[in-house]
C-alpha cells in the first residue's frame, strides 16, 4: 500500500488514499488490451482511477468491478468504453445485472493512460462507519486480460 499523502489547495487540505495494481506482459495478449498498472485515488470526494495498458490503447470495452460488502460478488460494474463510462449498480433480483445506472461520465485518454473520475457518494449503501474498503479488480473480455492476474485489490477509504 501506497503511503497517504496530502496536497494543500488553498485554505483547504484533502487527504489522499492512493493504491497501486500493476500486471506482467502477458505475451498471449497484444500490448494495447494488456493491463499493465492501475492506480485508484480517493481525494476526499472523488474516486481517480488511471489504468495503464503495455501500448496505445486499442480496446473497445472493458471492465472495472467494486465490491463493497461481505459477499465476494461485484456490487458495481464500470463499463469503460472510448468515449464514454458508466457507472451501474447490480440489480437487486437478478445477480450479475447491473442494469441500475448509477453515473455516466467521460473519460481522458492519452496514449498508453485511460483515466477516469467519479463521485464516491455513487457507491451507494457503503457502510456509514470510516474506514470504507472496497475490493476492486478489472476484466477485458477482448484480450482475455484481469488485472490483477487473480484476486483483488483493495483500497480503504478513511
Amino acid at each position: 500500500m501506497k503511503p497517504v499523502l496530502t496536497k494543500c489547495v488553498p485554505v483547504l487540505l484533502v487527504l489522499f488514499m492512493m493504491i497501486g495494481c500493476d500486471d506482467p506482459n502477458e505475451s498471449g495478449i497484444e500490448d494495447c488490451k494488456d493491463f499493465k498498472d492501475a492506480t485508484v485515488t480517493y481525494s476526499g470526494v472523488n474516486l481517480n482511477t488511471e489504468i495503464e495498458f503495455y501500448d496505445d490503447i486499442c480496446l473497445s470495452e472493458f471492465y472495472y468491478y467494486f465490491n463493497t460488502d461481505t459477499d465476494p460478488e461485484a456490487d458495481f460494474l464500470v463499463r469503460c468504453h472510448l468515449t464514454e463510462f458508466t457507472v451501474s449498480k447490480e440489480s437487486a433480483t437478478s445477480p450479475g445485472l447491473y442494469d441500475d445506472l448509477k453515473y455516466t461520465g467521460i473519460p481522458v485518454i492519452s496514449g498508453v493512460y485511460y483515466r477516469l473520475e467519479f463521485p464516491f457518494i455513487v457507491l451507494e449503501n457503503m457502510p456509514t462507519v470510516a474506514p470504507v474498503t472496497l475490493d476492486y479488480w478489472f476484466y477485458a473480455m477482448d484480450g482475455e486480460d484481469r488485472m490483477p492476474d487473480d484476486g483483488r485489490k483493495t483500497i480503504t477509504v478513511p
